[in-house]
């Protein structure tokens, strides 16, 4: 199969983060300080464990695996290499859910992320030499 067009290597977006609420931040802070380098320690191995990931996906999803490397390969250069993304990332994903939504109101980009935790979980990490 031929791509003629691969819209993850044009628009950039913030696949590789996850989202919360405001609340549950504020209501379970170090929840959300032991997810934060949880989730970065499985975005880090996923993007440098091809086979293990890949058979993960295949177990887990009861995709055939064919389709699991697919998806792999064609995913993960998309993914964020931290957990966060720049501005102009966020402000993307935030114009493609205005558009879906369809609101017209702008939303800044700090009122809408926060990246803190996993800023934090990153430096914790690199500080620990924390490799897969």
């Amino acid at each position: 199969m031929k791509d003629l067009l691969f819209l993850g290597k044009e628009v950039k977006n913030s696949w590789g983060t996850f989202a919360t609420s405001e609340r549950f931040i504020k209501e379970q802070p170090q929840l959300m300080a032991g997810f934060a380098p949880a989730v970065l320690k499985g975005l880090r191995l996923a993007r440098q464990e091809r086979e293990g990931t890949i058979a993960a996906v295949t177990k887990f999803s009861e995709l055939d695996k064919s389709l699991a490397t697919r998806r792999y390969d064609d995913l993960v250069g998309t993914f964020t290499k931290a957990g966060y993304v720049d501005e102009q990332t966020q402000k993307n994903d935030l114009a493609i859910v205005a558009l879906v939504a369809d609101v017209n109101t702008v939303i800044p980009p700090q009122r809408a992320y926060d990246f803190s935790f996993v800023r934090q979980a990153e430096q914790q990490l690199n500080k620990q030499g924390w490799k897969p």
